[in-house]
């Protein structure tokens, strides 16, 4: 391998784009990350319908990619030594695409966490056990507010004229790699609730029952699958060299999976925390569970919190205190807060109940310092992750140890790290790179350009482990005791779903 190989990444966030490059043979990254805002437009009660622009997105990507193109040169890297390009995208959104004589292009804004917008639907599915078991049969998984089979049968349903331009929809990881290559494709876990799990193929009993046009990419990939080559007028456009391999890389949760190191790796949790809280877990013996609150893949799970980092993010502007002053505060007060609790439900509940329109809370909160409710966000949200965990293992997975990245690995203070380890009772090892989807899609992208077989290989060459966080003795315990706190007030708030789970 040429010491000067590289492969490219591309990773859409919600709010901004970033796009980088590492080294296949160790995971190191090679120069800085490049990055430009994404504009979300805000509208609805209290701005909760958020949305992109495709074409504004595409447009920033290309910017972004000519500039670490012109940086690699300087470093000394030309763009046939670039060997790959992989791309990860949250997985919030639905671009839709229309057929025009300049091809395929995004017409209408993509949706972006419409929980609240399409809320109604939602919960008329959930009420039914007959639709909603038809979701479980089908796809292994209950209806999700965010999945793309939803968000098209809510668009088909709400905006009949907007579906019916419609040709074809794209998720926003499937729209960065047909910018780049001019190929429509689905990359598997972005299909989770229109796919079969255990065949990766779309559930078309599901479509039909429901009367949705399938407007999807019909070829359905995995990371590390080779999504196509860089077209010609982008080759020129970014500096790239034509042809360059494109890897399916994935949702970003499916990214930081494979940059976390959790590849078919049994015994390891993985553990995401970002504005989503996100646990993952690889079994050899994993069941999906017949009420589908953990989302399942045929051998792996996962779960989703829906405003984990977000909560922080709330709370830093709720007190005028950065990140960084509120972790330190946390740090002087010890898990459980003095009995302060927090449920971080801005934006829905995912488990162990799903339930639209939910709000954040405190409880106990009265009389408290800032310090403690500070600390009260942190156990709430960490809590929250361990619970679905504990749901996991319910379900065949099994763990000793959990490897962490996202934003809350940034933490200096390591109050989040180590909560986690406490209340799970397991050491918690950080990731030394902590974007670890931007890492997941090089990942991808040296499986893609034949660098490695698999992904698993990849990953073992190209992940490597940070500090670790021990647990302390004697707070399992109060975990436990916090879970069951956080059950009956699940219960308490929103009885017809705690009814509809717990019958």
């Amino acid at each position: 391998m040429a010491a000067n190989r590289v492969v490219l990444t591309i990773d859409a966030g919600t709010h901004a784009l970033k796009v980088g490059a590492f080294d296949p043979s160790n995971g190191a990254r090679v120069g800085q990350f490049v990055q430009r805002p994404l504009t979300v437009t805000e509208r609805g009660p209290a701005g909760r319908i958020k949305s992109q622009d495709g074409r504004h997105l595409t447009a920033n990507m290309l910017s972004a990619v000519a500039e670490k193109v012109s940086e690699l040169s300087g470093l000394g890297v030309n763009a046939s030594d670039i060997a790959g390009i992989g791309t990860s995208g949250h997985m919030h959104a639905d671009f839709l695409m229309r057929q025009t004589i300049k091809g395929l292009v995004p017409f209408s804004p993509a949706s972006m966490w419409n929980c609240q917008r399409n809320a109604g639907m939602f919960n008329m599915i959930m009420n039914s056990d007959s639709l909603r078991d038809k979701f479980i049969v089908e796809t292994g998984n209950e209806p999700m507010m965010r999945g793309i089979f939803f968000k098209a049968l809510f668009r088909a349903n709400e905006t009949p004229e907007t579906w019916a331009r419609t040709t074809l929809s794209l998720t926003t990881n499937n729209l960065l790699t047909f910018a780049l290559t001019g190929n429509p494709v689905l990359e598997s876990s972005d299909g989770i609730s229109a796919l079969e799990p255990s065949t990766a193929t779309y559930a078309g009993r599901l479509f039909k029952f429901f009367g949705l046009e399938n407007k999807f990419p019909q070829r359905v990939i995995r990371p590390g699958d080779v999504a196509g080559g860089v077209s010609v007028p982008l080759a020129i456009e970014a500096g790239l060299k034509k042809g360059t391999v494109v890897a399916a890389g994935g949702g970003d949760q499916m990214t930081a999976l494979l940059g976390n190191g959790i590849t078919k790796a049994p015994g390891i949790l993985g553990l995401n925390y970002g504005a989503s809280g996100v646990v993952t877990a690889y079994g050899e013996n994993i069941n999906a569970d017949p009420k589908g609150r953990i989302h399942y893949f045929g051998d792996w799970l996962m779960a989703c919190c829906m405003a984990t980092g977000l909560s922080v993010d709330e709370w830093s502007a709720r007190t005028g205190k950065s990140i960084e002053e509120l972790m330190e505060l946390a740090s002087g007060v010890e898990m459980g807060a003095g009995g302060a609790r927090f449920y971080p439900w801005a934006n829905g509940i995912n488990h162990p109940v799903k339930a639209a329109n939910t709000t954040a809370k405190f409880v106990g909160d009265k009389g408290r310092s800032q310090a403690e409710l500070t600390r009260a966000v942190i156990d709430g949200t960490n809590l929250e992750m361990v619970l679905c965990a504990r749901m996991m293992e319910e379900f065949g997975a099994r763990f000793s140890a959990a490897r962490m990245a996202g934003g809350g690995s940034k933490d200096k203070t390591g109050v989040i790290p180590q909560t986690f380890a406490d209340m799970l009772g397991i050491p918690v090892t950080l990731n030394l790179e902590p974007e670890a989807s931007s890492l997941g899609a090089a990942v991808a992208a040296a499986v893609a350009a034949g660098i490695y077989p698999d992904t698993a290989s990849a990953s073992s060459a190209m992940v490597h482990d940070g500090r670790t966080y021990e647990p302390r003795a004697g707070f399992t315990g109060l975990a436990e005791e916090m879970g069951q706190q956080y059950y009956a007030q699940v219960a308490q708030d929103y009885p017809e779903a705690w009814a509809r789970y717990n019958q």
